[in-house]
């Protein structure tokens, strides 16, 4: 059970800083529109990792695409950062060892 769980929060995890990390590009290409030579969408971002791909584009586009990108990614490590101090706080917030009783049947 303990790894089911595991499991499920990191889905969820990672479904959620996706899911942020798109709405960041997505508002971030709503302010390109004109600046590219093409229709910046949330796959163009592969043109930018991609080495073969990156050679294609323009210095300026790979500049644009690269702070997009950065500009998301760094949302994504504050969002951890955020979740981290919580889940310090509820560890902090554990029993210690001797704070409970154990009963036994």
């Amino acid at each position: 059970m303990n790894m089911f769980m595991r499991q499920l929060g990191g889905v969820i995890g990672v479904a959620l800083l996706g899911g942020l990390l798109n709405r960041y590009l997505r508002i971030s290409f709503t302010d390109l529109d004109g600046e590219l030579s093409f229709e910046p969408n949330i796959e163009e971002v592969n043109r930018i990792l991609d080495g073969s791909e990156r050679s294609l584009l323009t210095s300026g586009e790979q500049q644009l695409l690269q702070e997009a990108l950065s500009g998301g990614l760094g949302y994504i490590f504050i969002a951890l950062l955020f979740l981290a101090a919580i889940t310090f706080i509820l560890i902090l917030r554990l029993p210690k060892d001797g704070q409970y009783k154990t009963s036994q049947t």
